[in-house]
């Protein structure tokens, strides 16, 4: 849930409505009209998970270069601990990362 949450926080602070999804890369837009927790890390575009043990998937890589984000970086994206690689090039991302 924490994870999700932090995506969530992400997705809201940059704009997220309005992020530009695009057409060559793999998944779907985020979608948080439905509490699901699995979501994520099995279609959501930018992101990739790993199994930590058989029932609960963690963040790994968000791949959101050029998505249009727009705002600063919450402080809940820390709360992605086992996220090794973030790709945010190309939006209008103010601030540090925390």
């Amino acid at each position: 849930p924490s994870e999700y949450a932090a995506l969530y926080d992400l997705w809201n602070s940059t704009n997220g409505p309005y992020w530009n999804y695009l057409a060559s890369s793999f998944g779907v837009p985020w979608n948080f009209t439905t509490y699901n927790l699995s979501a994520p890390c099995t279609n959501w575009q930018g992101v990739e998970c790993a199994c930590s043990n058989e029932s609960t998937q963690t963040v790994i890589i968000l791949q959101l270069n050029r998505h249009r984000l727009r705002g600063s970086l919450p402080r809940t994206i820390g709360n992605l601990q086992s996220l090794a690689y973030l790709d945010l090039s190309g939006n209008l991302i103010e601030g540090s990362v925390p």
